[in-house]
């Protein structure tokens, strides 16, 4: 039975033309049963047809997968129409074991440009594993290279040319000649290292002696390496590029600096204001008499310096009586002659002492003096005798 195709022809002539011929192809097809085969799953629309009447594009070349096999679709006219298929089992309908899915692991090897992503072997023997990397979480795009990449038969795979500093995700498939991808892995989350953040507050004395050890650190990153840079002359002497580190003290004021870095770079550095605390220096001369008459007070001093501390010793015999350790003293003289000594100090320690040498004069009470020129006391004041009396 002749059956008529409507089509929009350009004159009547070629319209029935066009129709002649269809009908004479589609009188001549056969129908041919599907092929006996018990893994075969039987398939839905078309018909089994004879090669003889391939229409091409856009109904042939097609290949897909159906129930663990895989199958060419080829579009053909037949008596039903444009569209119908046939459908060419490839393996002789041999059974197909589909790999398993594989299991995700933690990235390893995390640097500022990349990661090695990790999984489990899949089960079933599969052929290799695709890779899928990207920058959101539901693969709505992918990183240039990772869409799906045939990574081989491997369970771990370098992924490179990252950027630092971002979070990615990656998942994998394994597939297998001739039969279907598994499913998707569980999503991994790796984020690429980043330049080191500046680091916390540096610890150590902001108001060190000249001379004194210091230590200095801040709290430790892993993978950081931290750079110390003191003022002129001070020297490091310990601690090199960690976080914790000593330091001989100079005589400079100046900022202590520490910057961190990794190998993404260097991130911002951290400082310390430092005011340098030196030992105090000699106090000026000491002002007072050198030839005190035994028994009087005597008025010490020397020129006061802010925020340090005077000590002052006498000769034995000797009291302060007042000042304690000030600039400014008081002293009773004792009989004996030897220095007074002074000395200056601060948090930092002991200055060089001043000295001042003492000749004490005995006071005259009465008797003979034997020669002239010789000073005594009298009453506590020292004078001069110009002549001897009996």
């Amino acid at each position: 039975m002749k059956k008529l195709i409507a089509i929009s022809p350009r004159s009547s002539l070629f319209s029935f033309a066009v129709v002649v011929m269809l009908s004479n192809i589609f009188n001549s097809q056969t129908a041919y049963a599907q092929p006996a085969c018990s893994s075969y799953t039987n398939y839905t629309g078309g018909m089994w047809i004879g090669p003889g009447s391939y229409c091409g594009s856009p109904y042939g070349g097609s290949t897909v997968s159906s129930n663990g096999r895989l199958y060419t679709h080829r579009g053909y006219c037949s008596n039903t129409g444009p569209g119908s298929w046939d459908f060419q089992d490839i393996g002789a309908c041999t059974s197909c074991t589909n790999p398993s899915v594989p299991s995700s692991l933690s990235a390893a090897s995390v640097t500022c440009t990349g990661f090695t992503a990790q999984w489990n072997a899949s089960t079933n023997s599969p052929t290799g594993y695709l890779l899928d990397v990207s920058t959101v979480s539901n693969f709505a795009s992918f990183v240039t290279g990772y869409n799906g990449k045939n990574v081989g038969n491997v369970t771990s795979s370098a992924v490179t040319g990252l950027s630092s500093g971002f979070t990615y995700y990656y998942r994998v498939r394994a597939f297998k000649t001739g039969c279907v991808t598994s499913g998707n892995s569980t999503t991994i989350t790796q984020a690429t290292l980043s330049i080191p953040a500046q680091p916390s507050a540096i610890a150590g004395s902001a108001t060190p002696c000249q001379g004194s050890s210091q230590a200095y650190s801040v709290t430790n990153v892993a993978g950081v390496t931290y750079t110390w840079a003191f003022p002129s002359g001070w020297s490091q002497t310990a601690g090199g590029t960690t976080n914790s580190v000593t330091a001989t003290v100079g005589a400079t004021s100046a900022n202590i600096t520490v910057t961190p870095s990794n190998a993404c770079g260097s991130g911002t550095a951290r400082t310390l204001a430092t005011t340098v605390t030196a030992l105090p220096a000699q106090p000026s001369a000491i002002t007072g008499s050198a030839t005190p008459c035994q028994g009087s007070s005597q008025a010490y001093s020397v020129t006061n310096v802010a925020g340090v501390t005077y000590t002052w010793a006498f000769p034995s015999g000797w009291s302060q009586t007042a000042g304690g350790t000030t600039n400014s003293v008081t002293a009773t003289v004792g009989a004996t002659s030897a220095n007074v000594t002074v000395t200056p100090s601060n948090a930092c320690g002991n200055g060089t002492a001043s000295t001042l040498a003492t000749t004490v004069r005995s006071t005259f009470t009465s008797g003979t003096i034997s020669s002239t020129g010789e000073t005594i006391c009298s009453g506590g004041t020292p004078g001069a005798i110009g002549s001897t009396t009996a």
